[in-house]
């Protein structure tokens, strides 16, 4: 069985980031960074990746990133899981800090750094 959600009316202009946990009984829960207030161009475009979080929830009222999302929709069921990110090559501290309190066991980043 998969669970998906895309938490959002459009996709996050500037990177579209896709985490799945698969749990121990094989469900897979599947979200992404999508946002409620998508924009043409993005808010960050002249930051560097991981500065400026801010902007993504103030102005394109981004619940969360991927991470966070999938973990939310897996619930208890993330403990001793993989999750496997797509669009990125890292996970910002807070995501790391909450992957690792739901008792995630591997995470997979399926991009190279760019």
């Amino acid at each position: 069985m998969k669970k998906h959600f895309d938490y959002g009316k459009g996709p996050c202009v500037k990177r579209l980031v896709m985490a799945n946990i698969i749990a121990l009984d094989g469900e897979i829960f599947s979200a992404t960074n999508h946002c409620d207030c998508p924009q043409l161009v993005c808010p960050r475009s002249t930051m560097l990746s991981g500065e400026g979080y801010e902007y993504c929830r103030n102005i394109c009222k981004q619940k969360a990133h991927a991470e966070i999302n999938a973990l939310e929709l897996a619930g208890e069921k993330a403990k001793d899981a993989t999750m496997y990110i797509v669009g990125h090559h890292y996970a910002c501290n807070n995501c790391l800090e909450k992957i690792k309190i739901a008792g995630i066991e591997h995470v997979i980043f399926l991009d190279k750094q760019k």
